[in-house]
């Protein structure tokens, strides 16, 4: 499943305008999250759909328990084995997603008072990583249809 990188264009010109990075920089970082959005589902969604999903409904709390939800699986001892990624891509990814919380918690209005305890914890689903080993067929289905790239499932 693609589902594009939510406000890559301003994502990058933030890292450009507000850390003082150069576009080469900004573009590794657009490249880290993007990479870390592909890889992961959650629920059926990508990360960037869910984060544009609260963004419409003005739920920031939301949009960073997202982005957490994926960041916190990248510590999973075995995430090298399940993702097929080296260590170093593993950290990029861990670096890209803590900054793309920033970019969020930045960018965005204070918490609305409705924002509840409920819906933060609506973000937070359950997780299940279904690897090669457990789900073969259902791993084939997935290398099909996103021309054999491997998604890691929340």
């Amino acid at each position: 499943m693609y589902y594009p990188l939510f406000q890559r264009d301003e994502f990058k010109q933030w890292l450009i305008n507000f850390n003082d990075l150069p576009a080469k920089t900004a573009d590794s970082y657009v490249s880290y999250v993007a990479g870390a959005n592909h890889q992961f589902i959650i629920a059926g969604h990508s990360m960037c759909e869910l984060i544009e999903k609260y963004s419409k409904e003005d739920k920031p709390l939301m949009i960073g328990t997202t982005i957490s939800n994926v960041h916190s699986q990248l510590y999973r001892v075995d995430i090298c084995k399940i993702t097929g990624k080296a260590k170093g891509t593993i950290e990029n990814w861990r670096t890209g997603l803590l900054t793309y919380k920033e970019f969020f918690c930045t960018t965005t209005d204070d918490v609305d008072e409705e924002e509840t305890i409920n819906d933060v914890l609506e973000a937070k689903l359950k997780v299940d990583i279904l690897c090669n080993e457990t789900e073969p067929e259902f791993v084939d289905l997935v290398k099909k249809a996103n021309k054999n790239k491997i998604i890691t499932y929340l």
